[in-house]
């Protein structure tokens, strides 16, 4: 599925908004619509480089939303059913969409 997303493509570079590819929920991953993110001063630090991570990638682990699907083994959530989330950095790609059950 389509998405948009504020993309890092380097440190340094501009947040750049852009439709991305996010793939279904995986085993123990929760499918969250995002009504609200933010973007924080732990962001900012993959801008200027101070925090390393793989690039490029989408920053902005917080957030509210509504789960929208299941991954295989993620629990029970009724849907939709609203969340707030503080999320980790994933590899490459980091995606706001998914949340460990």
């Amino acid at each position: 599925m389509k998405v948009r997303a504020a993309v890092l493509e380097s440190v340094g570079a501009a947040f750049e908004v852009q439709d991305i590819d996010l793939g279904e929920p995986k085993a123990g991953e929760v499918l969250v619509r995002m009504l609200a993110t933010g973007v924080c001063h732990s962001d900012w630090n993959l801008v200027t480089g101070d925090t390393k991570h793989p690039m490029p990638l989408v920053a902005g682990h917080e957030g509210a939303g509504r789960v929208e699907g299941l991954g295989p083994a993620a629990g029970r959530h009724p849907e939709p059913r609203r969340r707030t989330n503080e999320f980790g950095f994933g590899p490459a790609i980091h995606h706001p969409s998914t949340l460990a059950a």
